[in-house]
Formats: structure tokens, C-alpha cells, sequence
């Protein structure tokens, strides 16, 4: 998976309580979009990611309905916070972890095109992000690195979405 600029994948290790999350990404390819209409301006980039891994892992587009429904009867406990977002950005960044959380997979934004299939990175990692390029680190954030969310993957319940959501959680609250 690469986006034009963007760097290696930040891994993971996986969790060593079977209970808490499965070894493998399940073969699920994620976006995010307010409609089921996809802009002109991004179908090239997903007829990239579907053309290296369709069959083999089926396409699931979020929208804005569906994100509501999902979150109400999947994680009723957050549904309040995921509403008072004010902007869609910050809904759609919520989204995407509770996506992973529950049903593993591959998220990608609607502005990343495929260069490889994600067979290999799916069969070695059970959980990742995508890497922020070092000069953007430097100018952005003044470190050596930073992840971004703009691809990620993970195994069902991977401990590490718990830690995300519970962060989100606090920061909705101002904590």
C-alpha cells in the first residue's frame, strides 16, 4: 500500500491473548464516504486498491448512515460522543477505529492508491500504520516520526483499537 509521498508502515507485535484479538487481518477492504456516490476525483485510487486485491478481499464503503447504525447497535456507549463531533473529519477518524475494532481488516482513505496487494502485508501483520514521511514529521511535529491514519490495518479486537477508542473517549471529554 503506498499513497504518493508516503513511507513503510508502522508494525505492531501482535497480542499473545488469543481472546483479545485473532493473529491475522481478515480479508475486508474499508473506506469512509458521506455518500454512495464515489467523486471522479477518487475512483481511480480505488479502482487501483480493487484491481490488485479483488477477490480476494471484499470492499465495505461507510457512509455517513451507516456509520450512525453501526455505532448505535455496536458501540451504544459511544454513539453520543461520535454524534457531538462537530466536524465530519473528526466523525470519519473516530469511524474508521471503530471499524477496525470490530471487524478487522484494512482501512485505507479515499485518496490512497494501491501499488502492491495487501495479501502479504495482511498475511505477516496483525495489526499496522501507515508512516507519516520523515520531512513532514520534522515540519509537522518537530519528531523523527509520526504515524498517520490514513492506512491501517488490523486483526479483529486488537488491543490496540481499545487503547485508541478509550483515548478518544477521554479527549471528547476534554481530559
Amino acid at each position: 500500500i503506498a499513497a504518493s509521498g508516503q513511507s513503510d508502515s508502522v508494525r505492531m507485535n501482535r497480542s499473545d491473548d488469543p481472546k483479545k484479538c485473532r493473529d491475522r487481518l481478515p480479508p475486508l477492504f474499508h473506506q469512509i464516504y458521506a455518500g454512495r456516490s464515489i467523486p471522479e476525483a477518487y475512483r481511480g485510487h480505488l479502482l487501483s486498491c480493487l484491481r490488485l486485491n479483488y477477490p480476494d478481499f471484499a470492499y465495505v464503503l461507510w457512509t455517513d448512515d451507516d456509520a450512525a447504525a453501526f455505532l448505535a447497535d455496536k458501540f451504544p456507549v459511544h454513539s453520543a460522543m461520535f454524534s457531538g463531533y462537530a466536524k465530519a473529519l473528526q466523525r470519519s477518524d473516530a469511524l474508521r477505529y471503530f471499524i477496525l475494532s470490530y471487524f478487522g481488516g484494512i482501512y485505507a482513505d479515499m485518496d490512497v492508491q494501491c501499488l502492491r496487494p495487501f495479501n502479504r502485508l495482511a498475511a505477516a501483520e496483525s495489526c499496522f500504520l501507515d508512516q507519516e514521511r520523515w520531512e513532514q514529521s520534522q515540519i509537522l511535529h518537530g519528531t523523527e516520526f509520526a504515524a498517520m491514519n490514513s492506512v491501517m490495518g488490523c486483526g479483529k479486537r486488537h488491543p490496540f483499537f481499545d487503547v485508541v477508542i478509550a483515548r478518544l473517549k477521554r479527549t471528547s471529554k476534554g481530559l
